[in-house]
């Protein structure tokens, strides 16, 4: 989580739009300690950010010459931003929710069934529904999609500066 807090997106990135869906996400899931609700939407929400920085050297008299380090973050401007809003949010938590408890409820269905085969015959059965069950459950990464782009870092001033 280090590196997340020093070289990872901070809210100052993210425009208003993004900053209010921020918000409604932030009050409508539970706070995990140790896992920073900004990681969580970043995730969430599948956003990326570009973060670059350069070097600097300070030469002062009579010391050795030191480098340092300044970093910048921006958010990633060719994601379709239109998919991350309030309303968006709400709806993906909403039925992100109702997918686990359907999934919760199959599972406590198929267990109760399997306990109560009285049979060899009828336990094998129940496995083999739970089985077909399981897989049609959808991965969690099936949605994800493949984008390419290129990156233009010469623009520096859409970059916030990180200290």
């Amino acid at each position: 989580m280090d590196w997340w807090t020093f070289y990872g997106p901070n809210q100052d990135i993210l425009p208003p739009s993004v900053e209010e869906a921020l918000d409604t996400f932030s009050n409508n899931t539970e706070n995990i300690p140790f896992y920073p609700i900004m990681t969580s939407f970043f995730i969430h929400c599948k956003l990326s950010w570009i973060m670059y920085w350069d070097y600097t050297i300070e030469e002062a008299p009579r010391t050795l010459p030191t480098i340092h380090r300044q970093s910048w973050t921006k958010l990633w401007n060719k994601y379709d931003l239109s998919k991350c809003t309030s309303e968006t949010i709400l709806r993906s938590l909403k039925s992100k929710l109702q997918v686990q408890q359907d999934q919760h409820f199959t599972l406590t269905k198929i267990q109760i069934q399997t306990t109560s085969s009285c049979n060899k015959k009828k336990l094998q059965e129940q496995m083999k529904k739970l089985q077909e069950a399981l897989e049609d459950i959808p991965d969690e990464d099936d949605d994800k999609v493949s984008i390419t782009s290129s990156i233009n870092l010469g623009d520096d001033e859409d970059f916030i500066p990180v200290f």
